[in-house]
């Protein structure tokens, strides 16, 4: 359904986040391929679970889909919030024991972008370990891990919490 994206605009990747135009520089094969990565990273250091949910920006589920199937293919646990407030997915990290996650927001910006907040070892909003997993060797080449574990991947989703 998604393809691995080889020719992701290196600028989406910014100092505190990935954000870009919707679908002229970030579509559902970016987000499969970010997802991708970001599981590949958070592997490489020791992690099985991230939490991930979305804001209700019009592409946003579209792009929500795409980056939950990246991170579960690449061997990670997720617990899909889905339509929740940035808020609301730190407290999930919160309440859930997690430090990693995804945020599918382009926050303030205007209504033809959307992004992600990364979140990565500690809880802190992480980029650089995510783009430099995607963006090597000429813009963008094998991300770190591919490989897909042989264990079963186990679906979290729906799981409701109250505040």
């Amino acid at each position: 359904m998604y393809k691995y994206k080889q020719d992701i605009n290196k600028n989406i990747f910014r100092g505190y986040d990935i954000r870009g135009i919707y679908p002229t520089e970030i579509d559902s094969d970016t987000a499969y391929t970010i997802g991708r990565g970001f599981g590949s990273y958070i592997k490489s250091i020791g992690k099985t679970h991230a939490v991930i949910g979305h804001d209700n920006r019009l592409s946003s589920d579209e792009l929500y889909e795409a980056l939950k199937t990246g991170i579960m293919e690449s061997g990670i646990n997720i617990i899909s919030l889905g339509l929740v407030t940035t808020p609301m997915l730190y407290y999930a990290k919160y309440k859930f024991g997690l430090d990693t996650g995804i945020m599918v927001t382009a926050s303030h910006n205007p209504k033809e972008y959307n992004g992600y907040k990364v979140y990565g070892p500690n809880g802190g909003q992480i980029v650089s370990g995510v783009d430099k997993e995607i963006l090597k060797e000429n813009n963008i080449s094998a991300i770190y891990s591919l490989k897909i574990n042989n264990k079963k991947l186990q679906k979290k989703e729906n799981q409701y919490f109250y505040i």
